[in-house]
């Protein structure tokens, strides 16, 4: 029994000394302020793209996308049918051929191919 803590001791510490010899990646958050007057209720969700681009979806504005340039909105609009179909977002996610799939509150799902439907940038 002696013998099994003394390896758990050893095999503890070499864990130990091995981690604190790893290095973190170190991660820089900014705010990402949106233009004055726009209202976006709750953050839903968030996912990002192949490209690298973010998107995040709201509970009563649509979703946006930032490409670390400009923040993009999309919604609904009631005389175009490739709009989403609902402002009201519960969940937003990018496959590995760049569609966002969205999902509506009450309208299902919609698949967002980025390089087919109009953006409308937020003004600065």
């Amino acid at each position: 029994m002696k013998c099994f803590f003394e390896r758990l001791t050893i095999f503890i510490s070499i864990l130990f000394a091995s981690i604190g010899s790893l290095h973190a990646q170190e991660i820089r958050l900014a705010e990402l302020p949106l233009p004055k007057g726009t209202y976006t209720g709750i953050l839903t969700s968030v996912t990002q793209d192949p490209k690298g681009y973010m998107w995040f979806a709201t509970s009563a504005t649509g979703f946006f996308s930032y490409d670390g340039y400009k923040i993009h909105l999309y919604d609904h609009q009631p005389r175009n049918k490739n709009s989403v179909a609902l402002n009201r977002i519960e969940s937003i996610v990018a496959d590995s051929a760049g569609h966002i799939w969205v999902g509506t509150f009450g309208k299902g799902l919609d698949k967002f191919d980025p390089g087919k439907r109009p953006i409308h940038p937020l003004p600065s």
